[in-house]
């Protein structure tokens, strides 16, 4: 073969690439938006909360380094101490009482309301040097705040779907740097309160506006089944531990802490435009490689940041502009990955549980590396030593990480992407066999065709199969999947158990079984008091036309 036929086949080869590539990441007005169904006022809702929460815990470490510039002592431990066992027992009482929450705006609104109002008080308590008061008042409202987080997670989840969750989290995060970058920016002029006091009012007048229109109501947690494991969620929890331990460790404390308790340090500048640049390179990245390549993608992000971040110590050791940046890149990869790691492996009832059990897992991780990262100069009193060690421990430290990721499976395979190709046809039937609704996704063949079976016998078939099966194989569950090989039947009942829902799917699909939740629970809320009443005979079938709505605002067709 002549080299001219080689650099053909080569330039063949990497147009085929290129056209892989073009079919994977097209950038046009759909590559930001594709598969994306939250509403405009949602996502409103969910920024404006989001930005007050954290207004008001910033407000708090704003707080108390006005209490550091205004006290004798110069530095009281007190408030620290109150603010970080506020943040801690808000995350293990979260544990427990999120899923309880039936209302999360109506929580929200008036944790906005209390901590408002209680961080006009310690401002006054401030002045009057009232420290004792002052502390408590740090630890009460950073308990409500870290649950108010929490709820908001949850209320993040029940609010988009698994498709376009990451993409929303980080269009979230990233307006939300840009907001911090631009009030902090004009810091200098005295004029930061006035943006997030604001948003925390602009939140707090639309959350009182939907006060009557609050439909979100978190679902009541099941009993617990302990026959159950969830291999996946524990896998995750390790994962968790041992990359928070990883992070504290590298995250550098040589110097560069110092800046928090002076306003006036020369390096604040370059180190907040650096760290908030990363935030929002990091926040974008996540959201595409989470729904467009995986979740393990966007995880090996958090891993490399951190493995970048000590190697570039190594070689920078007298400034931490660059190295902290990149840590706190890796830090907001975890905190972006953990909702939306949850909202692939467990049941919305438990999102709660999980998501503050995620966090409180990180923060005793990150708090350990950090104890580890001061105490060993410490012990070891050669610096070069000192040094090896640590990077030699953060090294083992990402390699356990590693190995975690290595064994988790993908949660959302790539092929999901093409979900609504595998729609051919819905039923909702009665238990009796009656059709109540159909829903054909699948043109292919139209009404009237003389190759289509009756629709009613198709209901009836399935009923009869399903009970069939059930009795045959004296199961304690209902049946789930039919398997027919190029085609497969996915059933699912409602919450009576009076209605079987059945879809005609080419392949098993994650996205189209959460999807048929979501319609199951709609309809409950719709057809609740008509289907506990239904019986044998007589249905009026123009009850159920609105159904339709229903199947388009989940299956978009």
């Amino acid at each position: 073969m002549s080299d001219s036929d080689k650099i053909d086949d080569d330039g063949e080869d990497i147009g085929e690439i290129l056209k892989l590539l073009r079919r994977k990441i097209s950038f046009g007005s759909k590559f930001f938006t594709k598969d994306i169904e939250i509403s405009r006022k949602d996502f409103l809702i969910l920024f404006l909360i989001l930005n007050s929460l954290i207004f008001l815990l910033i407000g708090q470490i704003g707080l108390d380094l006005m209490i550091m510039s205004t006290s004798r002592f110069g530095n009281d431990q007190f408030a620290w101490a109150s603010i970080f066992n506020g943040l801690l027992i808000g995350l293990i009482v979260s544990v427990f009482i999120v899923d309880y929450i039936r209302r999360p705006l109506f929580f929200i609104k008036y944790v906005l309301i209390f901590s408002f109002l209680t961080t006009f008080i310690q401002i006054s308590l401030i002045l009057f040097q009232l420290y004792l008061i002052l502390n408590i008042l740090f630890f009460i409202n950073v308990f409500f705040i870290t649950i108010a987080l929490m709820v908001n997670g949850k209320h993040f989840l029940y609010k988009t779907n698994i498709l376009e969750r990451a993409r929303i989290w980080s269009y979230l995060f990233m307006f939300s740097f840009i907001v911090i970058a631009i009030v902090f920016s004009i810091l200098f002029f005295n004029y930061m309160i006035i943006i997030p006091v604001s948003f925390i009012l602009i939140t707090i007048f639309f959350l009182n506006l939907k006060k009557n229109k609050d439909t979100i109501i978190f679902h009541k947690p099941k009993k617990y089944d302990k026959k159950h494991i969830n291999y996946d969620l524990i896998k995750y929890y390790l994962f968790f531990s041992f990359f928070g331990l990883t992070a504290g460790l590298a995250t550098p404390t040589e110097g560069s802490l110092a800046i928090f308790y002076s306003t006036l340090g020369g390096n604040i500048a370059l180190i907040f435009v650096i760290i908030i640049i990363f935030a929002i390179i990091a926040s974008l990245l996540i959201g595409i490689i989470f729904d467009y390549f995986g979740r393990i993608g966007a995880l090996s992000y958090a891993i490399f940041a951190i493995g970048l971040a000590n190697y570039i110590h190594t070689y920078q050791s007298e400034t931490q502009d660059l190295p902290l940046a990149v840590v706190f890149s890796a830090y907001i990869a975890l905190i972006m990955c953990v909702p939306l790691l949850i909202g692939d492996s467990t049941t919305r009832d438990r999102y709660g549980k999980s998501l503050s059990f995620s966090y409180l897992l990180i923060g005793i991780g990150i708090l350990l590396g950090l104890y580890l990262r001061i105490s060993i100069p410490i012990i070891i009193l050669n610096v070069i030593l000192a040094e090896n060690v640590i990077s030699g421990t953060i090294f083992m430290a990402c390699m356990i990480c590693l190995v975690f990721l290595l064994n988790m499976r993908e949660t959302l395979p790539s092929k999901e992407q093409e979900w609504k190709k595998f729609l051919i046809h819905m039923y909702i039937i009665h238990d009796s066999g009656i059709l109540l609704y159909e829903h054909n996704f699948n043109k292919e063949y139209k009404e009237g065709d003389s190759r289509n079976v009756s629709a009613d016998l198709k209901a009836g078939g399935i009923i009869g199969v399903k009970n069939i099966l059930k009795e045959i194989i004296r199961g304690e569950k209902e049946i789930r999947t039919i398997d027919h090989g190029d085609r497969i039947l996915m059933l699912k009942m409602n919450n009576t158990g009076k209605i079987v829902f059945a879809l005609v799917v080419t392949e098993k699909s994650i996205v189209i079984r959460k999807k048929l939740e979501l319609l199951i629970e709609d309809f409950d809320k719709g057809y609740k008091d008509f289907t506990n009443e239904l019986t044998v005979g007589g249905v009026d079938m123009r009850i159920f036309k609105p159904i339709k709505l229903l199947a388009r605002k989940h299956f978009g067709k």
